[in-house]
């Protein structure tokens, strides 16, 4: 069996030459791998791995069975036979059938011992590639627990959880006082567990921050929660919960109430900190697909979710704003919640519940099934704003986001929702994301061209790039604005108060050639922009006497070229 180096130096000095002399410690000892397997690696089994490695070290655990239950005592990264392969495939729902031989942890019927467990000295832990099977255990053993593990930096991916029995603290308990620490939980697959198998992530710290990246994971036919992200008063809690899928393989049953025999959904609870809850699909959902829990506070962004079958739970909602108890008080009023997606609902089911007494929800700009806003019982709560509305879905969109090039050119690059920007070469375009360039405008009806009607609330969508800026954008043209992909009828600019066709027009010398499938027209200055079409483009409703003009653009690719004159641009974001 390998042995790893241990380096050290006692120093023995008399009392005339303590001072004058010191023997240190030698040179720092190199990180090393170790292998396990059934036979011819340096170890069997992972337990005795962990118990012979040093800290900062590497186990590589081949494909087979481990019968047993781990207790890591120390820094260290484990990987197994898939790690770096997504046990999803693209759709999620399907198990990724490039994945080789498991190496599948199962360990024994042994009351109060989890799969895998960390002890206090084990801060930097990443487990990779792995399968935990809980088909032997009992209810009361977890895949993971971590309790009270100081600042602890645990990175969880492309693990199989399976077979999860019913804990009530949560399946991957990450929990109690944890200080700062990071909680790392992508492209993992949990499958058909009992409840409460989902990830829970609760610190207890005072004063502390903790940081959450939970994403691209599937959450497939559990009965219960697929994660509680939690914390006390005195903690904070950042970071993104994005581009995860969670549900059921097959639809609720219209007025039956499977609260915990079915997957459900998150749940909030704390003070957050610009926490983004973006992108994920929540299909089939019974519970709730998202629920704001009792002390919430601070600010959160949830948007472009998809909300597909959620079913009816007696007290719940697809989202619900869970009431305040008279010893906790929750603050809505710092959530975005916009661009979200909600369709199929079972007979009597809800789409939003707030019982929260601190402030109005805003729910603005998201689509509830139909053109016409939310049906009838779909939201309840007096304090609930959900006006306007998206009349279309518009989930298979593209937000688009601004580029800003060297020479200098202003072009528009494709991002989904709540992307960062990238690609800006201008350092002055920091901070901000894709969405930020795409801004509502107020327009009454009689702003809008006479005699348009496909210019009309429900035909234009518009962008406007100075908005969301705290600095000065001066630009000085013509320029050339190209509408390509699914080009509307007509291209619109706003000027001195009123909308102009623009399509085709020319300023100047500047010749403006027409290419097939492409709109353009001469401006010299950038927005805002609308785009007119004989068919129906993706609109905001609204029942009050002005429009809100859509944010999301179908299909669309938008470029605006210098040809002649400088741009100079000042913005702080």
């Amino acid at each position: 069996m390998k042995q790893a180096n241990r380096w050290g130096a006692i120093a023995s000095v008399s009392a005339l030459t303590a001072g004058l002399l010191a023997l240190g410690a030698g040179p720092a000892r190199a990180a090393e791998s170790w292998t396990v397997c059934a036979s011819g690696c340096d170890y069997t089994t992972i337990s005795a791995a962990v118990s012979g490695a040093a800290a900062g070290d590497t186990i590589v655990v081949q494909a087979g069975t481990y019968a047993e239950s781990i207790v890591i005592d120390k820094s260290l990264t484990i990987l197994g036979p898939n790690a770096g392969v997504n046990p999803n495939s693209a759709d999620f729902v399907t198990a990724n059938p490039a994945r080789a031989s498991e190496a599948i942890i199962l360990p024994p019927a042994v009351e109060n011992s989890d799969a895998i467990s960390l002890a206090a000295a084990a801060t930097t832990v990443t487990l990779s590639g792995l399968t935990v099977d809980l088909s032997g255990a009992l209810d009361s053993q977890r895949f993971l627990s971590a309790n009270s593990v100081p600042n602890l930096q645990l990175t969880l991916s492309q693990n199989v959880w399976t077979n999860g029995g019913s804990s009530t603290p949560g399946a991957l308990a990450i929990t109690g006082a944890l200080g700062d620490p990071t909680v790392r939980f992508e492209q993992n697959r949990v499958v058909d567990g009992a409840a409460s198998n989902g990830l829970r992530v609760s610190n207890s710290s005072a004063n502390g921050t903790t940081t959450v990246s939970i994403t691209g994971n599937t959450w497939l036919d559990n009965d219960g929660l697929a994660m509680n992200i939690s914390g006390a008063a005195s903690v904070t809690t950042a970071g993104t919960i994005g581009g995860n899928w969670i549900g059921n393989s097959t639809v609720g049953t219209a007025g039956v109430d499977n609260f915990g025999l079915r997957q459900g959904g998150m749940v909030l609870a704390g003070d957050f900190t610009g926490l983004r809850v973006e992108n994920n699909t929540l299909q089939n959902i019974e519970d709730a697909a998202i629920s704001i829990w009792t002390g919430f506070s601070g600010t959160a962004v949830i948007t472009g979710n998809h909300i597909d079958g959620y079913s009816n739970v007696t007290g719940f909602a697809a989202i619900f704003v869970r009431q305040s108890e008279s010893s906790v008080v929750s603050d809505v009023t710092g959530i975005e919640f916009s661009g979200n997606f909600f369709d199929n609902p079972t007979t009597g089911s809800r789409a939003l519940l707030n019982q929260s007494d601190t402030g109005d929800f805003t729910a603005t700009a998201n689509w509830w099934g139909q053109a016409t806003g939310p049906a009838a019982g779909q939201i309840v709560g007096s304090n609930v704003l959900v006006d306007p509305w998206l009349a279309s879905d518009t989930s298979g969109s593209t937000v688009y986001g601004a580029e800003v090039g060297a020479d200098p050119e202003v072009s528009f690059a494709g991002y989904l929702p709540g992307d960062p920007l990238v690609n800006v070469s201008d350092a002055s375009f920091t901070g901000t994301t894709g969405s930020a360039w795409i801004e509502a405008l107020t327009l009454t009806p009689g702003s809008l061209p006479a005699g348009e009607t496909p210019f009309s609330v429900d035909g234009a969508i518009l962008l406007d790039l100075s908005m969301h800026s705290n600095g000065d954008i001066v630009a000085t043209g013509p320029y050339t604005v190209c509408v390509t992909g699914a080009a509307p009828d007509r291209l619109w600019h706003y000027e001195d108060g009123a909308w102009v066709d623009i399509s085709g027009r020319q300023l100047g010398s500047a010749t403006l050639s027409a290419v097939p499938g492409m709109v353009c027209g001469m401006v010299n200055d950038f927005s805002p922009f609308a785009l007119a079409a004989t068919t129906m483009l993706a609109a905001t409703g609204s029942t009050s006497g002005t429009v809100l003009i859509p944010v999301g653009l179908l299909m669309l690719l938008l470029g605006a070229l210098v040809v002649a004159g400088t741009a100079r641009w000042r913005a702080r974001y």
